[in-house]
């Protein structure tokens, strides 16, 4: 096995070697830290037992302070192992300043932070593990050997938390916990989940984060809603299909008005909100197999109603559409089709030549969301999955979500990690944990 860091992707690759073929298919084994954005690695070793050893830093919130940590990897774990910050327990080890107090040169690579503990700033240069257990790591000022003993690694090892699963659905509500319209799913800054017909058509219930459901709002006679999105001030937008609407609800009041509305519609079937607040509708049209798009402009205080801007006709079946993180892309899926494109966004707002990221050869699509990192997540309702697809088009995973008719999905919970999915089949959200948090959560935490 061959095993890989990129410098800044945050990732532990395998190859392996004995494979045929020109080229080497990677193995992706899961982020070296997984709640940091960005990452910095130049290190990296096989100890003699076989165990994957990095040393890598990411910024930490301190300013020009990228912390050190130790991460190792043991063939057969579900991911690398964060040990975290190294902390260099003989502080006095060499001298940084001369006799007047000045640093001395290239001598400003350490960083001390506010509970005490002194670590490297700067990238490290070199790692490795010797029969004895400890690992030994280079750093770059001062040029420095650190040592990391085999009893201290022993002692973090058994201090650290059980690794989680990743990619792994369980049951979030029990089974028939809502009508088979269940749809929408959207959480909020405290980690509620919204999911619109729980009792009937037409209403939506908030959901804790420990699974208490309760009815939140019933929408006005003749409403029914699907997809939600909330912007950054916390204010919920609905597609509601029956009326041709796009609502606009406020969480604190529960207070429900019309934002836009539109009779040619088909329908407004899901939404995406764009970095800057801009609303996107798909409207698919069920009976001929077309879609379109369309923009609601930007969703800003004081949230006026206002009509609604055709963005795109001659679609196939529109249904799952979802922003870039960067809001440059716009993403949207035709179901009976079966392709996903995307559209560059331009500063106007119009959307340029769309570009097929990927067509799949069975089963449907619906909802779809993006990480931090730009990976697309998207429902394959009739196969029963959810499929993780790069910025590229390329499928990194694929997830179970125990019922063959997941509707929509989304990122929420603490950390942003988990992904809760509607699934119809058995009329109940499920929820797995993920190894990078959504980009809708990094919009309103």
């Amino acid at each position: 096995t061959l095993y890989c860091v990129p410098m800044s992707g945050n990732r532990l690759l395998a190859y392996d070697l004995t494979a045929s073929g020109n080229t080497l298919d990677a193995r992706d084994l899961g982020p070296l830290l997984p709640t940091a954005n960005n990452t910095d690695c130049r290190a990296m070793c096989v100890g003699p037992t076989g165990q994957v050893w990095i040393s890598v830093t990411a910024d930490c919130g301190y300013s020009g302070v990228s912390l050190h940590h130790l991460v190792s990897y043991t063939p057969g774990d579900k991911a690398p192992r964060d040990h975290g910050p190294v902390s260099i327990q003989n502080p006095d080890y060499t001298p940084f300043a001369d006799s007047s107090g000045k640093l001395l040169p290239a001598h400003g690579g350490t960083f001390t932070t506010p509970d005490g503990v002194m670590t490297s700033r700067h990238v490290t240069l070199g790692i490795c593990q010797t029969r004895a257990g400890g690992v030994y790591v280079l750093m770059l000022q001062p040029y420095t050997v650190l040592e990391v003993a085999a009893a201290a690694l022993s002692t973090a090892a058994a201090q650290a938390p059980p690794q989680e699963e990743l990619f792994t659905a369980k049951p979030f509500t029990a089974e028939n916990s809502f009508t088979v319209g269940i749809e929408g799913p959207a959480c909020d800054a405290a980690g509620n989940l919204y999911v619109v017909n729980h009792k009937r058509t037409g209403d939506i219930a908030r959901v804790s984060p420990d699974g208490r459901i309760e009815v939140f709002v019933e929408l006005p006679e003749k409403s029914a809603g699907n997809g939600i999105v909330f912007d950054k001030q916390g204010m919920m937008f609905v597609a509601d299909y029956a009326a041709h609407n796009v609502l606009r609800i406020d969480p604190k009041t529960k207070k429900v008005d019309v934002m836009a509305h539109e009779p040619m519609m088909s329908q407004p079937n899901d939404l995406a909100i764009a970095p800057d607040g801009t609303l996107f509708a798909s409207d698919p049209n069920w009976t001929n197999g077309s879609g379109q798009l369309w923009s609601a402009g930007r969703a800003a205080p004081p949230y006026e109603a206002r009509p609604l801007t055709r963005l795109i006709v001659g679609l196939g079946s529109t249904n799952g559409i979802e922003v870039s993180p960067d809001g440059q892309t716009l993403y949207v899926n035709e179901s009976v089709q079966r392709n996903i494109w995307a559209f560059v966004i331009g500063a106007d707002g119009k959307l340029g030549e769309k570009r097929l990221l990927k067509k799949f050869d069975d089963h449907g699509f619906d909802g779809m969301r993006c990480d931090v990192d730009g990976n697309l997540y998207v429902a394959r309702y009739g196969k029963g999955t959810v499929v993780k697809l790069s910025p590229g088009g390329e499928v990194l995973k694929e997830i179970d979500v125990l019922g063959k008719s997941p509707s929509n999905l989304c990122f929420g919970g603490a950390d942003g990690r988990t992904v809760y999915v509607t699934e119809v089949e058995h009329r109940r959200v499920v929820s797995f944990r993920v190894d990078r948090p959504g980009a809708s959560f990094e919009r309103i935490k």
